[in-house]
């Protein structure tokens, strides 16, 4: 019988600590719901007092909290109270390849190269499957750092994982340093396979095809980037240079006029309508 009274009891102690626990649970998710729905509606005032009370009432262990504070700051412009942020998340939850990935991004964004190459390179080893940001920021942390052999190692396999314009054009910028043009006008043509519609990616393309006199391709490539968008200047520069050499003169001046107005006071497209006027007059001369 005594059992029996101090049995029943315990379990009544046990269910109501269970109770609180679980009460405890729904009330912190919720309060983690509210700040992520007053910072994406951009009640960031509601935000922060939220976000300050709740680091308050879980005596700092609310990783949510200091995580969605250390995304405000960085939005802020705040990059250093933004790393403390993240940095007090990865304390709290040592394992999290996100906690992770915010405080290295921190790091590069403040031009600490080799301490976010160093966190990439611990979230790479973290992560349970391939993640193709890790791979794109460590190939921008060591292209920063001059290691051109490990920036395209991570730049390739962002590519292989991801095709889309942002590790393309990184990769490309890569094999642009590394000199190695034949690769990047290969990689240029995949990218405009893949990206058909991207400026950046058809102009980078002309760009290379002319770097490596095949003035046809490059032709193409620079007349799809302006068929896209008329006025990219790039563009329109390198189109005007092509007509220009085969003495088309007044199709390059119509190309160097729409630039112009963009770049009033480049000196390079200055010089390159006056050598148009130059040979139009030579031409004429000889006729």
């Amino acid at each position: 019988m005594m059992n029996g009274k101090q049995f029943f009891p315990k379990s009544a102690d046990k269910n109501h600590s269970s109770s609180e626990m679980v009460n405890n649970f729904q009330s912190l998710e919720r309060y983690n719901w509210l700040m992520h729905m007053f910072h994406v509606n951009g009640e960031m005032d509601r935000c922060k007092e939220l976000i300050k009370k709740e680091i308050a009432r879980s005596n700092g262990k609310n990783e949510v909290a200091f995580y969605k504070q250390g995304e405000i700051l960085k939005e802020e412009g705040k990059l250093q109270e933004a790393l403390e942020s993240f940095q007090t998340c990865l304390k709290l939850n040592p394992e999290s390849v996100d906690n992770m990935k915010e405080v290295a991004k921190c790091l590069l964004e403040m031009k600490r190269y080799k301490l976010a190459a160093d966190v990439y390179l611990q979230a790479e080893r973290n992560s349970k499957s391939s993640d193709w940001q890790i791979y794109f920021y460590s190939a921008q942390c060591h292209l920063k750092l001059g290691d051109i052999p490990k920036a395209k190692a991570y730049a390739q396999k962002a590519v292989q994982m991801e095709k889309d314009e942002m590790c393309y054009a990184l990769l490309l910028k890569v094999l642009t340093q590394e000199g190695d043009l034949k690769a990047a006008i290969d990689v240029s043509d995949s990218a405009v396979m893949s990206c058909p519609d991207s400026i950046n990616l058809l102009t980078e393309s002309g760009l290379l095809n002319l770097k490596a006199g095949q003035t046809q391709q490059a032709f193409e490539r620079l007349s799809a980037t302006l068929a896209l968008e008329p006025t990219c200047v790039k563009a329109l520069l390198a189109l005007g240079y092509v007509t220009q050499k085969h003495e088309e003169y007044d199709v390059a001046l119509s190309k160097y006029k729409m630039a112009v107005n963009y770049e009033p006071d480049s000196v390079a497209l200055w010089n390159n309508i006056g050598m148009c006027f130059y040979g139009k007059q030579k031409y004429v001369a000889t006729r």
